[in-house]
């Protein structure tokens, strides 16, 4: 178990190979703003199983893009910003009795679009999610279904790498924008946390 201490977004390592003809390693790295949002007065756990934690994308097209330890990294530092105190998780369900909510993202699928799909030189990638929630119990709370976005066009001649670079980046980005904004609008996660913390109805639009 560790704590996650940090209150701002880590940069960020996303492994790429991207392949044609011959193989080329893109590391990006990045900082991210930190999530300017009220603290929520509760504690979560975050567990990250093998398959998320180990996930790799790569298709036909000899493109490979190693998501899992990046991904790992920024739903912990989030949600260390989002509440008042993060535990990691070593399995699930851990006996933790000060843990009010448990929080279990998964990768459904990832898409990418490359140049030779759209005729011009566009990288977009997206990833869905499943965002499991649980209760301190281990009951489940909410199963959130998000998709994330990104794209890089190519303006000043960029290579491929960098443009694809730069898509994941965009991708990650809006993960993390999504699960700042709209997490306590889930709806079934918004009347938990209302019950949880007898807070009033959020007056923004419920999140599905």
């Amino acid at each position: 178990m560790t704590k996650i201490s940090n209150k701002a977004f880590s940069a960020l390592g996303v492994s790429c190979m991207f392949l044609i003809g011959c193989s080329t390693n893109v590391h990006v790295q990045t900082d991210f703003p930190a999530a300017l949002t009220p603290e929520i007065p509760l504690v979560a756990g975050l567990y990250f199983d093998k398959n998320f934690r180990d996930f790799t994308y790569s298709n036909t097209r000899k493109v490979t893009i190693s998501l899992g330890e990046a991904e790992a990294e920024m739903f912990s530092t989030v949600f260390g910003d989002l509440f008042q105190k993060t535990h990691i998780l070593d399995t699930f369900p851990q006996e933790l009795p000060e843990v009010d909510l448990i929080i279990s993202p998964h990768i459904e699928e990832v898409q990418l679009s490359l140049p030779s799909d759209t005729q011009i030189k566009v990288f977009e990638l997206w990833i869905k999610y499943n965002v499991q929630v649980f209760d301190g119990n281990g009951v489940p709370v909410a199963d959130w279904i998000m998709t994330s976005y990104g794209r890089a066009v190519d303006r000043t001649f960029s290579s491929d790498e960098g443009l694809l670079e730069q898509a994941v980046i965009m991708a990650l980005r809006d993960t993390g924008a999504q699960l700042v904004t709209q997490f306590a609008l889930v709806r079934d996660i918004n009347l938990w946390l209302e019950q949880r913390l007898a807070l009033p109805a959020s007056p923004g639009p419920a999140v599905r």
